[in-house]
């Protein structure tokens, strides 16, 4: 049986779960402010998803963090 807290990651949409992932890279120091964010191409082979899913987390990402990186 699934914890509480597995059962609500399931249910996030795939790019809110992808924005989380992006988050996290930057928090362990992966990516820095003012560097260009890897190409949506390369981040959906990485992380198994549709381009669109990326773009749509990297949008979500750059808005509600207000991060200086670029695309």
């Amino acid at each position: 049986m699934a914890s509480a807290e597995e059962s609500a990651v399931g249910s996030k949409p795939l790019y809110l779960r992808m924005k989380e992932y992006l988050l996290s890279r930057v928090q362990r120091g992966e990516w820095r402010p003012g560097e260009t964010l890897p190409s949506e191409n390369l981040l959906a082979g990485e992380y198994d998803v549709s381009v669109g899913t990326v773009r749509k987390a990297i949008e979500e990402f750059l808005d509600q963090n207000d991060n200086p990186f670029q695309r």
